[in-house]
């Protein structure tokens, strides 16, 4: 996907999460530069949220609520993920495909944030195999 593209796709999300927080934030009277806690990263190289997380402070910046957001204290499993949320103590957003019996419990707003993107794979091949490769039809 060419940059231009993806940064549109990123000014859309922003300015859709804008909209939302917009209607959303300033109803909860939060005080000023409260944190937004979301998921801690499973380890020093887990970057899988920091898209979100930038996309969601974008947000929060842009809708004009005065937070930050930071990593919660603790991993936690995605069954204690829906516990912590329900408590809103220890994680108030995550950006996670729903399980089962979450929707009944918590607001999910159903924005694509990563547009699709997530579902892209890359493929490595041996390049003595490639005209091996080549000759598969999928069809």
């Amino acid at each position: 996907m060419p940059d231009t593209e993806m940064h549109t796709l990123s000014r859309n999300a922003i300015l859709a999460l804008s909209l939302i927080l917009a209607f959303v934030g300033p109803s909860q009277a939060a005080p000023e530069n409260a944190p937004v806690i979301t998921l801690k990263p499973y380890g020093n190289g887990d970057d899988r949220y920091r898209y979100v997380e930038i996309l969601l402070a974008k947000s929060l910046e842009k809708a004009g609520v005065p937070a930050k957001v930071v990593h919660a204290q603790a991993e936690y499993s995605r069954d204690r993920v829906l516990q912590e949320l329900i408590t809103g103590r220890n994680i108030h957003v995550v950006a996670e495909a729903p399980k089962p019996g979450w929707e009944e419990k918590l607001i999910p707003i159903r924005i694509p944030i990563r547009k699709g993107i997530q579902g892209y794979r890359l493929f490595l091949i041996n390049q003595q195999d490639q005209a091996a490769l080549a000759k598969v039809d999928l069809a």
